[in-house]
């Protein structure tokens, strides 16, 4: 190989054939955005991990229309802490637990109410509840490993009770510049009298860092053998 430009190919499946997956270690999931997962994340419990509400309106117990008393209420975090009789309703918010002998749902918006009670019109069992398991059920793989962890991933997390993930350790990266127009703190060229300013490896390094790689050392040198295995041996 030696006295011969090589394929940029060629190039990529030299450094790939040398890689090798980095150590896992826990991160906390607050510090998990931009990070590869290394391990597969199932879920410990139902998602959501009760019936509750699509909507936010009042929990009935489904059947003919009617006016009904509004006998307490069921809010997100707060779920109502009696059950419903038929002919009867409770407020409900959107997220919440639906109240024990609840079996639908009726949005606000198709209701009136005063004075302690609710007119509502015929319901069907099941209308506007959102299911216990119904977005994941518990055992069920979420996330695999691999999978870089973006805003969306981290909610996933979050929302699976998760505090700290196993995910591979961050990359070290080293950039070396090479070529007789390198010296001093930068890279240039010369026009007419004019000297010209290289940003591509400062662009490089600014791509490492914003990528969450750990910088270790920008180098500088002539493109001769010796130079390029002394700044490789530097760089380790």
């Amino acid at each position: 190989m030696a006295g011969r430009l090589i394929s940029l190919a060629e190039a990529r499946q030299l450094v790939l054939a040398e890689a090798r997956p980095l150590p896992a270690e826990d991160v906390p999931v607050g510090d998990a955005l931009g990070r590869v997962l290394a391990e597969e994340v199932t879920s410990a419990h139902d998602l959501p991990p009760f019936d509750s509400s699509a909507m936010d309106g009042f929990a009935v117990v489904a059947g003919p229309g009617g006016e009904l008393p509004i006998v307490g209420e069921s809010r997100a975090g707060q779920p109502s802490d009696r059950p419903l009789g038929r002919g009867e309703a409770i407020r409900i918010s959107t997220g919440a637990e639906m109240p024990t002998g609840a079996d639908a749902v009726v949005p606000v918006e198709r209701t009136s109410s005063a004075d302690g009670r609710v007119v509502v019109p015929d319901t069907e069992a099941g209308a506007n509840v959102r299911r216990a398991g119904e977005d994941v059920r518990a055992g069920t793989p979420v996330l695999g490993a691999g999978v870089e962890l973006g805003p969306a991933e981290v909610a996933v997390l979050t929302s699976l009770g998760r505090e700290a993930v196993r995910c591979g350790a961050r990359p070290r990266a080293a950039i070396v510049v090479t070529g007789s127009a390198a010296f001093g703190r930068w890279v240039v060229w010369t026009v007419a009298g004019k000297d010209f300013v290289c940003l591509e490896p400062w662009t490089a390094a600014a791509n490492a860092l914003n990528t969450g790689d750990k910088l270790l050392t920008l180098a500088r040198g002539k493109s001769t053998t010796e130079t390029v295995t002394v700044a490789l041996a530097r760089a380790r």
